[in-house]
């Protein structure tokens, strides 16, 4: 069941706490949804009814409803844009269907990660134009949002922020707090949507691995090679535009056809979904999948040291730390 219209946020007053911002998307009963097209005592109790059913013992017990802010329409597709001067960049992305995973006839390592290949519909969203980086990490430190230490060494405030999977939550909770919009980190639908740029391609630039395109490490002749114990030398190596031995500056490199830069390559992104092995039971909506090994979550991407079976837009691990960017939902 899809709600109607783009998310609107309230506030859920419980009596022994002010729970954070709670996001209508997240509740599941029609008349629910409906009943605040006329909000009133009643719809605020049946609500309140059905979260501590839903989640009893979260919430505590749900006194009131507040209605947040009004919904806002996403942005013309391509718009690029800052909720506040120290906000990262965002780009907002259309909508689409997509086949998510790998196809028989692509060659990987891991292919039982990869599969079923799915369609999935992504809707609307706008996702950051690059990592979230250390100079915008250390914002987050400086205004009390996020865990220290700062990330910024003399120079490299454009450098990707690592940090792990609970900071990168701190960072998305505080950026939500301070623009009064919902942000977090993508699901694996929406990163892998936002990766290919409307292509089916291995990477987003084609189907031929390319230094010219991406920072990572070995390519395969240096991996059969290294393999061989012939030559170690190509470890960590460059080539074409990719002159950095390890992580670059972000945006060193030319965007995706959605505007999207380094969305492989440079620097692993953390993922929000649990992690699990294939995709037998995966939303086809593009929602997080909150089920699985929640102690365990994705990451996608590869970095500055994968070879390139690791930097495929279909490629997947998981751990709990590395780079990240966010995703604002409407």
């Amino acid at each position: 069941m899809t709600p109607p219209g783009p998310t609107e946020v309230f506030k859920v007053i419980a009596s022994t706490s002010q729970a954070p911002a709670f996001n209508k998307a997240d509740v599941v009963e029609a008349d629910i949804f409906l009943s605040f097209r006329n909000p009133g005592p009643a719809a605020v109790a049946s609500l309140a009814a059905t979260l501590n059913a839903q989640h009893p013992g979260q919430w505590a017990q749900v006194t009131k409803i507040v209605r947040m802010r009004a919904p806002a329409p996403p942005p013309p597709a391509g718009t690029v844009f800052r909720d506040c001067p120290a906000c990262p960049e965002m780009v907002a992305l259309p909508g689409g269907t997509f086949a998510m995973g790998s196809p028989p006839t692509e060659p990987a390592l891991g292919r039982s990660l990869e599969s079923p290949q799915h369609q999935v519909t992504i809707a609307p969203l706008a996702v950051g134009k690059f990592h979230v980086t250390r100079a915008d990490w250390d914002i987050c430190v400086v205004e009390g949002g996020c865990p220290g230490p700062r990330k910024t060494i003399a120079g490299q405030g454009n450098f990707t922020a690592e940090v792990t999977w609970d900071a990168a939550h701190a960072y998305t909770a505080w950026l939500s707090r301070k623009t009064g919009s919902t942000y977090r980190l993508p699901s694996e639908a929406e990163w892998e949507y936002a990766a290919r740029g409307g292509r089916t391609t291995r990477y987003y630039w084609g189907d031929n691995e390319s230094h010219d395109y991406a920072n990572y490490g070995m390519d395969t002749a240096c991996l059969a090679n290294a393999a061989n114990g012939t030559n170690f030398a190509c470890i960590g190596a460059t080539g074409g535009r990719d002159r950095f031995a390890e992580e670059p500056p972000v945006g060193s490199f030319d965007p995706n056809s959605f505007g999207l830069y380094d969305m492989l390559g440079n620097a692993m992104q953390m993922i929000e979904d649990c992690w699990n092995f294939n995709y037998t039971g995966a939303p086809t909506d593009g929602r997080p999948w909150t089920s699985g090994d929640c102690s365990n979550h994705p990451v996608r991407g590869g970095n500055w040291f994968s070879g390139p079976q690791d930097i495929r837009a279909a490629s997947r691990k998981y751990q709990n730390g590395g780079g990240f960017r966010i995703v604002k939902t409407y």
